[in-house]
């Protein structure tokens, strides 16, 4: 039984940053980045995640989904996977200032979630692949045992041998 389903927005990212949380969290909120969780893209706690997506400023496509087994695009020049638990009332992305937040109903329980990057198709104003806007997408699986993992590895990723998993609320 194929259970995806999505929903696609844009987002105002602002300083390289958005977060997914849980709904009805004790303390939302975005996560500090240390230099390790600088160095593998993402600074994780229970319930919470902060992504360091390539773009400083400007409005980036984004996709969250819900399906039934974990598959990375061909497209994706960066993907990231880490276990995630969604409370009731499901989960929500917002940019740092709370500006753009946007809900996703997800049922309870344990996930396998799925961070991927990739580069908006060519258009004409953009001479290089390095100059093209990235799009983002979410993608939920449900999973009780997920090791965190980097699946692709871009040049902006520099993590250590063992992700950490010890976010502290910013």
């Amino acid at each position: 039984m194929n259970r995806e389903r999505s929903q696609r927005f844009v987002m105002a990212v602002v300083q390289k940053l958005v977060t997914v949380s849980s709904r009805g969290l004790p303390e939302p909120g975005h996560n500090r980045f240390t230099p390790q969780a600088m160095g593998q893209g993402f600074s994780w706690r229970r319930g919470n995640v902060s992504f360091e997506v390539l773009e400083d400023a400007g409005d980036v496509p984004f996709e969250v989904a819900l399906a039934d087994t974990l598959q990375v695009s061909p497209r994706a020049f960066r993907a990231l996977v880490v276990p995630f638990e969604v409370a009731a009332g499901g989960i929500e992305l917002c940019d740092m200032s709370y500006g753009s937040v946007h809900p996703f109903d997800l049922p309870a329980g344990n996930y396998a979630m799925l961070f991927e990057m990739e580069f908006r198709e060519r258009t004409s104003g953009l001479e290089s692949s390095e100059d093209m806007p990235v799009c983002c997408r979410v993608t939920f699986v449900p999973s009780q045992d997920v090791a965190p993992a980097i699946l692709k590895q871009d040049a902006g990723l520099r993590p250590s041998k063992r992700l950490i998993l010890d976010g502290q609320l910013a």
